[in-house]
């Protein structure tokens, strides 16, 4: 009942793509939501003299589009790290395996 070969762990392959973080992924989904609000919420303002007729309204719009023009930048910056990553992982990949496993020659 017993299993007579030792069964070790296999070894762990190393990661070929570096992922996107999710916050990254999160960032994209909802800055474009987030403009298109901002956007209707300022444009139903422009009826009243922005400011003059509805000031709260117009500023939450303004914030609210202002949120989402800093989490698209953050979702581009951070897919652009993932992207330098990449090429990194990369470029070490094909180092070592150009390396000979005997030393120099």
């Amino acid at each position: 009942m017993t299993d007579p070969a030792p069964q070790t762990a296999a070894p762990t392959p190393s990661p070929s793509r570096v992922l996107l973080p999710g916050i990254a992924v999160a960032f994209f989904l909802i800055s474009p939501i987030l403009l298109i609000v901002g956007w209707l919420i300022v444009m139903g303002t422009s009826g009243r003299n922005f400011f003059e007729g509805a000031p709260n309204q117009a500023m939450f719009g303004t914030v609210t589009i202002v949120v989402g023009i800093v989490m698209m930048l953050i979702s581009l910056a951070l897919d652009g790290a993932r992207s330098i990553a990449q090429q990194h992982l990369e470029a070490m990949r094909e180092i070592t395996q150009d390396v000979p496993a005997g030393g120099d020659s």
